[in-house]
């Protein structure tokens, strides 16, 4: 590539004179010199490699420019394409006879020679057309010694090929979220903690798949549906969901949740592309897809074409957005640009999902300093999906389960002063048991004091009463006259005094006292 002798030796010192220490056994073994190069994790790695892959990008467009080989076009008039580079990976376009496939072995002959990398075959594969002939097929592949057919599953997450059944190339996405859920269920999380997952994990685990493709609509109904049954606490089609997905959706501050729209989250994602053939003209994608679909240049009145690519299909259909959407702002033009966030927005009102305005104001919920659980159930008390049995009848029926259901409250209110009553009643209890401890104090001091004993120390395990003689606060209830007594009787006898301990130091008098 023509570079200086002398940077070529320094680069060469940096990798040559490394050295290395690993650990065996707890025991620092070293230096290892090593001798062939670099290793992974060198911060020299990706900068030499680039440097390496330029070489061999520059060995193929020689062979393009030469006639030696020949790229693939689109469409007539496209630009031709010979290879295309992505990290390690590299695809390679050319005729299928044997000139070219002897070409493109020598090609990668050279830059084997020149790099020191050496092409895995084992890992490659190739694809033909559907016009080379079987036999053709056999014999080019066996020349170029990789695998026929090349795998065309998954790459990079997404799928390489799209075919007939939709609901076969996308069943991955709902099987990982499926999976996802499952292992959610059995973890006792509150609404709050369901709604983290949901937006965190559920949300992103179709979003990179959905910048590429229009997923089908069933599936994404479907993966709603299973995130829905989930955040409500119940299983995938049984169970009884208090409000629909689309209402979930709406943003928090008009009374919603915040949960993703998944079909306009996905248009929105496709807008993007739109956008950069609008705003980066030049780029490889942008060329390609303008000769193929939109030759005039005027992308916003495309039409979809005949027998079009998925990907296509997908765009195209977000176009929808970028019509809608457009705005210029007065400028240099160089601030102007697209966000998804805005995208996903002007769907759901195109869709009529969205509201303007709300007449309460959410954001007094969602602005308190309590816990996200307190939150969510204020949320779900005012938007009234608690499972009251006025909201129960509306949704099941309550034949046959009558003698259960009979303590239920009818509206949130009556549930709430249930609750409330509830409340006083464990309070009450509270308040006797801290009596009787206190009484029980009061007795042990008046005992001792009719003995007239002197340096008496008291130990008891009911923390609340010590704390309260010891800290004389004032307290006008019955608790309160009690505990102010035992402090008088406390505290006019010299060498009297009461510490708390714990139960389990206790126990000989628990075992008296049965």
């Amino acid at each position: 590539m023509e570079f200086s002798q002398q940077w070529v030796d320094i680069i060469m010192l940096c990798v040559t004179s490394g050295s290395y220490y690993v650990v065996v056994n707890d025991q620092l073994v070293g230096p290892i010199k090593p001798k062939r190069g670099l290793r992974q994790g060198d911060p020299l790695s990706p900068y030499l490699f680039i440097l390496c892959a330029e070489g061999l990008s520059t060995l193929i467009e020689e062979a393009a420019r030469k006639g030696v080989i020949h790229g693939s076009q689109v469409c007539r008039g496209a630009l031709s394409i010979s290879h295309l580079l992505f990290a390690d990976d590299s695809v390679m376009f050319f005729r299928a006879n044997i000139r070219e496939c002897q070409a493109v072995k020598e090609i990668l002959h050279n830059y084997e020679m020149a790099s020191g990398q050496a092409v895995n075959f084992g890992k490659s594969g190739v694809m033909f057309s559907r016009n080379v002939e079987p036999t053709d097929q056999g014999n080019l592949s066996s020349l170029l010694e990789v695998l026929q057919p090349l795998n065309t599953g998954k790459y990079l997450g997404v799928p390489s090929l799209i075919g007939r059944s939709k609901k076969a190339v996308f069943r991955y996405i709902r099987d990982r979220v499926w999976r996802k859920v499952n292992d959610w269920r059995g973890k006792g999380l509150s609404k709050a903690g369901r709604e983290v997952l949901v937006k965190s994990v559920g949300h992103a685990i179709p979003s990179y798949c959905m910048s590429s493709f229009l997923i089908p609509f069933f599936i994404l109904e479907e993966l709603q549906r299973m995130l829905n049954s989930f955040w409500w606490g119940s299983s995938y089609k049984r169970g009884l969901n208090l409000m629909g997905w689309d209402k979930m959706c709406v943003r928090k501050e008009f009374g919603g949740l915040g949960f993703r729209d998944l079909r306009c989250f996905n248009l929105a994602l496709l807008a993007k592309h739109g956008w950069n053939f609008i705003t980066n003209p030049n780029a490889l994608v942008s060329q390609v897809f303008r000769a193929k679909y939109f030759s005039d240049g005027n992308l916003v009145n495309a039409n979809l074409g005949h027998n079009p690519s998925f990907t296509w299909r997908g765009i195209w259909h977000a176009l929808i957005l970028l019509k809608q959407g457009l705005r210029w702002k007065i400028g240099d033009g160089r601030r102007v640009k697209y966000m998804v966030k805005s995208g996903y927005r002007v769907g759901r009102r195109l869709l009529a999902l969205e509201p303007s305005s709300s007449e309460y104001n959410w954001q007094k919920i969602w602005s308190l300093t309590i816990p996200p659980k307190i939150k969510s159930f204020l949320w779900r008390a005012t938007r009234d999906t608690l499972p009251t049995k006025i909201k129960l009848r509306t949704r099941v029926k309550l034949i046959g389960i009558v003698t259960e259901c009979a303590n239920l409250a009818e509206s949130f209110v009556e549930w709430m002063f249930m609750m409330m009553s509830k409340l006083n009643e464990v309070d009450m209890g509270i308040q006797i048991v801290k009596e009787a401890e206190a009484i029980s104090l009061l007795e042990a001091l008046s005992w001792i004091r009719q003995l007239d004993l002197n340096m008496v120390h008291l130990e008891m395990d009911a923390k609340t009463v010590v704390d309260a003689v010891n800290k004389e606060n004032p307290n006008i209830s019955e608790f309160g006259s009690i505990v102010e007594q035992c402090r008088l009787l406390l505290n006019g006898q010299s060498g009297f005094s009461l510490k708390w301990v714990s139960r389990h130091s206790n126990i000989v008098a628990h075992s008296l006292a049965k």
